[in-house]
């Protein structure tokens, strides 16, 4: 006999990102995982971490998917209720945590109300050179007996996966690397045509970098090797952060002020793609 495929659970996805501003890999993969889901019979639905904004909510309405949002990072009984009431309205079976810490309160309250549950991580933080030392004695006990409570732990990539093998806490860890739809950068001479000129670019050759400015993302790098290029060289920095003010001052301190462009965040980046000659990534994770 043939294999019937295994039904799809009923998942609850709740992550911290916040989309109302960008639709990046992430916010498609998410977007594109809970249409499978749901043309294949399960249920996935993404819970951000802030406010949806006009153009989410429209774009899973049209595709008539279920989607929301609930801020995890304070604990609150009003919020612990507002979860509780998506779990029981979906009939969830599957909480994933994205972007959350693994030692989380709701994770616990979840586990004394409803404990039929199965939780999953994913580990998507960035570790800084040199690692921290992995934990001993009670403190490891403790986080072995903990994180136990995860049925698997999903990491995004070789060296986040070595970094919890090396902690000896994990029972439970895998990769699970993410997809980019290459698709959505294929080059259209007519968006590069328009992107160029609104920007102001003709003859010049255009660098892109794309990132939350962080210090560890290297949008300092990017700005300090266009010093070293000739004036034919502009810079694209499209993105926000906690490091764009250090950054904009740096680029004046270099006297390339018109040279570089500060785009802000954009929910779409495939007009600068395509109208970019070079894509750079001086980020410290690659």
């Amino acid at each position: 006999m043939k294999e019937q495929p295994r039904k799809l659970a009923r998942v609850l996805y709740l992550t911290d990102l916040h989309p109302s501003d960008k639709f990046g890999s992430l916010e498609e993969q998410i977007f594109v995982i809970a249409r499978m889901f749901k043309e294949n019979g399960g249920l996935f639905v993404p819970v951000f971490g802030a406010p949806l904004g006009k153009l989410t909510t429209q774009q899973y309405s049209d595709a008539g998917l279920r989607v929301n949002w609930l801020n995890l990072h304070e604990l609150s009984l009003q919020t612990l209720r507002r979860l509780l009431m998506l779990i029981r309205k979906h009939k969830v079976e599957v909480v994933h945590w994205n972007f959350y810490s693994p030692i989380n309160p709701y994770v616990w309250l979840l586990s004394l109300l409803a404990p039929g549950l199965c939780h999953y991580l994913t580990d998507h933080t960035s570790r800084v050179l040199p690692l921290a030392p992995p934990p001993r004695g009670i403190k490891k006990m403790l986080k072995r007996i903990l994180f136990k409570r995860y049925r698997k732990v999903l990491c995004i990539s070789d060296f986040v996966m070595r970094c919890l093998v090396l902690q000896d806490i994990w029972s439970n860890v895998s990769r699970c690397t993410y997809f980019i739809n290459t698709d959505r950068f294929r080059p259209i001479e007519d968006v590069r045509v328009a992107t160029r000129t609104r920007l102001g670019v003709t003859d010049e050759f255009a660098v892109l970098f794309v990132a939350n400015i962080m210090r560890w993302k290297g949008a300092d790098v990017a700005v300090r090797a266009l010093a070293e290029l000739p004036n034919s060289v502009v810079l694209w920095v499209v993105g926000d952060g906690e490091e764009l003010t250090s950054v904009r001052q740096l680029s004046g301190a270099l006297k390339l002020d018109g040279r570089v462009r500060f785009l802000g965040n954009q929910r779409s980046v495939e007009p600068f793609m395509q109208a970019a000659d070079c894509f750079v990534c001086p980020s410290l994770w690659g």
